[in-house]
């Protein structure tokens, strides 16, 4: 392994399905020799993922997202669901990537009409789709089928994630449209970078 060749340290999960889908037990016996740079808890501004990404540039680039990038736009994307305890949640691939959209998607919608009684008994409270445009037929067909409403993030990675989303109900949802902010401030300029 790549890792331990590097002398990186690993965390394992182990999947643990007898406890329930999504539970795991993390083995970190890898981790004894490692110092932390800086001891003590992480500080608002500390480094806590670096992602690489080419972005709206189509130059590659690393972007170093800070503990306050992450916690923000995770406060952000609870706030614009409305997320509480109850809630449950599905997640996908973004649909822009193959995967994602094929496998993730269209082949469990391929089969989703012989498990209406399935989706039944598993009501969701919204589907939300980010990182790429969702056509709005795929829109209409996902909200016929889940009986919930689909609204549709947007973001770059240099802002940690989530930049803007449509609304849930009651607000209206614009199938096509980014929606609105979603914390961060937005704003539409033109070329000259003059405010419109």
């Amino acid at each position: 392994m790549v890792a331990q060749r590097l002398k990186v340290p690993v965390i394992y999960l182990d999947p643990t399905p007898e406890q329930g889908a999504g539970s795991f037990t993390m083995d970190t016996s890898g981790m004894n020799s490692v110092r932390a740079h800086a001891p003590g808890p992480a500080l608002p501004d500390d480094v806590a993922m670096v992602l690489h990404t080419s972005g709206t540039t189509s130059k590659p680039k690393i972007v170093p997202l800070t503990q306050r990038n992450i916690t923000a736009s995770a406060r952000n994307i609870a706030n614009t669901t409305q997320f509480t305890a109850s809630d449950r949640g599905l997640n996908v691939m973004p649909l822009f990537h193959i995967h994602g959209l094929i496998a993730g998607i269209l082949a469990p919608l391929s089969h989703a009409a012989n498990n209406l009684d399935v989706i039944a008994r598993n009501p969701l409270r919204f589907i939300r789709s980010s990182s790429s445009a969702l056509l709005p037929q795929v829109q209409a067909e996902l909200e016929k089928l889940f009986k919930a409403p689909v609204i549709q993030a947007y973001g770059m990675t240099e802002a940690a994630h989530q930049m803007c989303c449509t609304p849930l109900p009651p607000g209206v949802n614009k199938p096509g449209s980014v929606g609105l902010p979603a914390g961060p401030e937005v704003s539409i300029m033109d070329a000259e970078a003059e405010l419109r």
